[in-house]
């Protein structure tokens, strides 16, 4: 939390790691450090890692969630005023937990795994998250674009054109998923920077990426007040 902040917005992080591990420095610490310097509380999620038991990190997104909202007044965030930001299989999770009905804001995700289908995910997000002999009908339940609904957050979208681990055809489905059911969202494919990046180093447009995100965010929370 923003030091001496008294009520602020919050968001909640998911890391990447492809289900089996969670990077939390480069898409966990490091962003929220970058986020309070916005004023912006952040709380990175240690979910659970499923082991082909799906469920497990959208429960953790749930009671998260759940926690922010009871314990709103001590930890001084303003619980109506929430976002989720995920990275790689963290981008799944949270996409998934949306068109869930997640009662979030607004949201961001960063080179997302969306789609289980074999011939556009990653696999071993696929094999880590479902099986490797997971079944069509398994394959799309776990795939977010195929349950986009109106009424979702508005959502920013940021990945790389040569992204060489997560095919970027996950990126532009959910997007297109997402304005079919007129769902607000911005989506940016930066030409170069492959996958994994996070608020590292690395970052492909440094400037660019996090001024796209800033103008997001606060955006967002002016709509909000």
């Amino acid at each position: 939390i923003p030091e001496n902040a008294e009520s602020v917005p919050v968001m909640i992080i998911l890391p990447g790691g492809a289900y089996y591990k969670l990077s939390t420095r480069y898409e966990g610490s490091e962003v929220a450090s970058w986020l309070n310097g916005l004023g912006i509380g952040a709380a990175v999620l240690h979910y659970r890692m499923p082991d082909h038991h799906p469920e497990w990190p959208q429960e953790d997104i749930e009671r998260a969630v759940a926690y922010l909202h009871d314990n709103a007044l001590s930890l001084h965030i303003n619980p109506y005023r929430m976002g989720i930001m995920g990275f790689s299989a963290g981008g799944h999770a949270a996409a998934v937990s949306l068109t869930r009905g997640l009662p979030v804001q607004f949201a961001v995700l960063f080179y997302p795994v969306i789609s289980m289908e074999r011939i556009v995910t990653h696999i071993e997000t696929h094999n880590w998250l479902l099986h490797e002999d997971a079944d069509t009908a398994t394959e799309q339940l776990w795939s977010a674009d195929l349950h986009v609904r109106p009424g979702m957050p508005r959502t920013l979208l940021i990945a790389c054109e040569d992204d060489d681990l997560v095919p970027i055809a996950n990126t532009r489905r959910f997007g297109a998923a997402l304005d079919e059911m007129h769902v607000p969202c911005e989506m940016h494919i930066l030409p170069h920077g492959g996958h994994g990046w996070g608020f590292s180093p690395a970052m492909p447009c440094p400037d660019r990426v996090k001024t796209l995100l800033a103008q997001f965010l606060q955006n967002e929370l002016r709509g909000l007040l």
